[in-house]
């Protein structure tokens, strides 16, 4: 046992965070809670910056057309190290309010899952920043409902997958013609 893990609990987790620091729930015994909020402040000010700045728009040439970016000027590698930066202080907070938020405790897996939801979040959105949010909605929307399904009726186990996947596949077959067709423009 690690000075982390809590000797009184047969989980690899720490001992549960106090009262004091947690993060209250706004509609129990659901958890959803008060991290909602720095959430859409965040999502707001994300999208007012790539939407409205200079490094907004170098970041969004950058991920586009990293080529095109650079013959403007714009330095590359910079702005994917930013962007790599700033992913990492986002995936911490996702941490810690998920923690604070959500378990109380910090147990080993706690982000099982985490980074394929938000690349399905990221697919469903497509470009547009503002779009997170909703489809972040929309994806734990069929999370939770699959899940429901699954405790309250004898709905397979793999139809919330089956799900997802169909979403995934229409959502991919809005992409992957503008691909070929780029692609087919290219020398």
């Amino acid at each position: 046992a690690g000075p982390l893990r809590d000797p009184g609990k047969n989980l690899l987790a720490t001992r549960a965070i106090p009262e004091t620091v947690r993060i209250p729930p706004i509609a129990g015994p659901s958890s959803f809670n008060l991290s909602v909020i720095p959430i859409l402040l965040l999502a707001g000010f994300w999208a007012l910056i790539i939407l409205r700045t200079r490094s907004g728009y170098r970041m969004s040439m950058t991920g586009t057309a990293p080529e095109f970016a650079a013959f403007s000027g714009i330095r590359t590698g910079r702005i994917t190290v930013l962007g790599m930066t700033l992913s990492g202080a986002l995936h911490g907070l996702t941490g810690f309010l998920a923690v604070t938020g959500t378990w109380y405790t910090c147990h080993q897996g706690i982000t099982s899952g985490m980074g394929w939801s938000a690349l399905a979040v990221a697919l469903i959105a497509g470009k547009h920043p503002l779009a997170i949010v909703p489809a972040a909605i929309i994806y734990a929307w069929i999370q939770v409902s699959g899940d429901n399904a699954l405790l309250s009726t004898r709905v397979d186990f793999d139809s919330t997958a089956i799900l997802q996947a169909v979403l995934f596949l229409v959502i991919s077959a809005r992409t992957i013609p503008s691909i070929v067709q780029f692609r087919r423009k290219r020398p």
